[in-house]
């Protein structure tokens, strides 16, 4: 499933940050608020929202249950 839902990210823009402007209003706004505090943890990353936090400035880790969207992640943003 987890390289499904990564291939619909890349095709349809459904669950990409930057196509829904409340959900990318609020991970900005969040970046914002802790990039001063020391790194972040992505938990539950999916396959982009760490390549965005981490353009937004963060020092960003990320984990997800799923090695498989790990994989998709790494591949998607190198």
């Amino acid at each position: 499933m987890a390289d499904n839902y990564a291939h619909m990210v890349l095709t349809t823009g459904v669950g990409d940050i930057r196509r829904h402007p409340w959900l990318k209003a609020s991970i900005d706004a969040f970046a914002e608020t802790v990039s001063e505090l020391g790194p972040v943890l992505d938990v539950g990353c999916g396959p982009g929202t760490t390549a965005y936090l981490a353009e937004r400035g963060l020092d960003v880790a990320a984990v997800d249950l799923s090695p498989r969207m790990i994989e998709n992640a790494r591949r998607l943003h190198p």
